[in-house]
């Protein structure tokens, strides 16, 4: 953050400070400027909404987070609704306080960026959602620490078979703390796999 701040000549590094929580907070999840501005002003911080957009820039420059947008969203929400995963989970790590879940998805996030490159990789969100998807490579992944918590099914297992339905030759991937087994149902084949496994397997 100090270079960051030397290097742009800020003045508000309690700003800066306070939106780079707020994206760790937001790792797993779509966040817009208006809602950082909110966080940050909220806090008795002012600051403007091209000034947010502004530090979001230079943390990117930084390559301390890397954005990705939705595959299925207009060109405004693309550029200004985006996830940002953290380059070094050990960064990630400092500003959670349960963090193996956004962790494990952080850790997913870079390896597929490192695999098939930074503007590849994307998440697919309208009715149901897709944590990762590679449109060239043809690959769909969700994570889920564990699938055996109650509701997991539902949540992570059902869109991708739902995704699989409509993508019948893409590959469909659960990477999992420790899980492993395949799914089949007929219309859609999944892969369940543990991260270190898969980290070793691609």
């Amino acid at each position: 953050l100090g270079d960051i701040a030397a290097r742009h000549g800020l003045k508000n590094e309690r700003a800066l400070a306070l939106l780079i929580k707020k994206l760790a907070e937001s790792v797993k999840n779509p966040v817009s400027y208006q809602r950082l501005r909110h966080s940050i002003v909220s806090t008795g911080n002012k600051i403007s909404l091209p000034t947010i957009i502004d530090y979001v820039q230079y943390a990117t420059d930084s390559w301390l987070v890397l954005p990705m947008e939705n595959e299925l969203s207009s060109f405004t929400t693309r550029e200004s609704q985006k996830k940002y995963y953290f380059i070094d989970c050990g960064l990630l790590n400092l500003f959670l306080i349960n963090p193996e879940t956004s962790l494990l998805e952080n850790l997913v996030a870079i390896q597929l960026m490192r695999r098939y490159g930074r503007n590849q990789v994307r998440f697919y969100r309208n009715s149901h959602e897709i944590d990762f998807v590679v449109p060239e490579s043809q690959l769909a992944v969700q994570v889920s620490y564990s699938l055996l918590e109650p509701g997991t099914e539902e949540r992570e297992i059902k869109p991708l078979q739902n995704f699989g339905a409509t993508h019948p030759d893409w590959q469909l991937l659960i990477i999992t703390h420790e899980e492993e087994r395949l799914l089949d149902n007929g219309k859609s084949h999944i892969e369940i796999l543990p991260a270190w496994k898969w980290l070793l397997k691609y």
